[in-house]
């Protein structure tokens, strides 16, 4: 791989993708979470466009949009309803179809079908899962594409989805004793 002024610079926007990736699941409400996300996923768009990432670039794209509308309707505690999902995951196949390079591509498409999952459930840590997912989908994509600063990225966003998940169902669990003991009196 030759170190170029575009291989730098998709490393440094690489390294933004990576802090709001990690910011995005610590955070505590599913809007929030898709708003950094989202603009992660912006950030992650320049780095596969900078590499000539076609694929990547193309779905990740798709992904960032859906993921933006996904977080102005979780403001108002609503869903993305199914026909935009189903349009999404459509787009998402046809695009993928035109810009396929090589055998790898396929972990970006499958990333992209477990992100549309988490875009269609509500429960935070059930969007945390299917986040995990899509990134060991990715993260076999990044290190094919030189994407080096991504594929640490989607180390540490497996990490704090990790950690999240636990602190999150404590909080949770805690919840819904402290709700149960409420009902019983």
């Amino acid at each position: 791989m030759e170190i170029t002024d575009a291989f730098i610079g998709a490393q440094i926007f690489g390294f933004l993708t990576l802090v709001f990736s990690v910011i995005s699941v610590q955070m505590k409400k599913r809007a929030n979470i898709l708003l950094l996300f989202t603009i992660a996923a912006g950030f992650a768009g320049v780095v596969y466009w900078l590499l000539e990432a076609h694929s990547g670039f193309a779905l990740n794209m798709i992904g960032a949009v859906a993921c933006l509308l996904a977080a102005i309707l979780a403001r108002k505690d609503k869903l993305l309803p199914r026909w935009a999902l189903a349009i999404f995951a459509f787009s998402t196949i046809g695009v993928w179809a035109l810009v396929y390079e090589t055998p790898i591509d396929v972990t970006v498409l499958m990333a992209q079908m477990f992100y549309f999952l988490a875009l269609a459930v509500k429960e935070p840590n059930l969007v945390r899962a299917m986040m995990m997912l899509n990134m060991i989908g990715w993260m076999f994509y990044n290190i094919s594409v030189g994407a080096f600063v991504n594929v640490a990225n989607n180390t540490f966003f497996l990490i704090s989805d990790s950690i999240a998940m636990i602190r999150y169902r404590k909080v949770n669990k805690g919840k819904k004793r402290a709700k149960a003991k409420n009902h019983k009196r």
